[in-house]
């Protein structure tokens, strides 16, 4: 599953530190009880500054829990893209239990979590003023 994205640069936002609270990325394996996210920092401000960072986590309904499974992990935004008009590449690779995750085609992540099997994917956008998703490429084994 691959979705591309490029978050908004209008306005000017003040520089915060690598661990934003604004992320936007891919939910999968999205089920009644759940669902993992793959979030990438989308403030343009810590992109410029060569902060960019990812992390996983997999939420829970009814005690409304996050379970952190990779932390925020800082990437090095000039070794991925000149120019973030062109947009950021997510990729999530999944089988049985093992999880991988891509940003433009790198792996930086690769985890066994058995909680979720299977479910639906989505995109999820938080704290950000505006996200545009595009490109989204879903493929299958079935």
């Amino acid at each position: 599953m691959d979705a591309g994205w490029a978050p908004n640069q209008m306005g000017s936002q003040q520089l915060q530190q690598f661990l934003d609270p604004s992320s936007a990325g891919i939910v999968f394996r999205l089920r009644d009880v759940g669902y993992y996210a793959f979030l990438l920092n989308t403030n343009p401000g810590t992109y410029k500054a060569d902060h960019l960072s990812f992390k996983l986590v997999r939420r829970t309904y009814g005690g409304n829990s996050e379970f952190v499974i990779v932390p925020w992990t800082r990437l090095s935004a000039k070794q991925l893209q000149r120019e973030i008009k062109k947009g950021i590449k997510l990729t999530v690779q999944c089988q049985d239990d093992e999880i991988d995750l891509f940003v433009d085609d790198q792996q930086v992540a690769h985890v066994r979590d058995a909680s979720y099997d299977s479910g639906y994917i989505g995109l999820i956008s938080i704290r950000t003023d505006r996200v545009i998703f595009r490109d989204l490429n879903v493929e299958g084994t079935r």
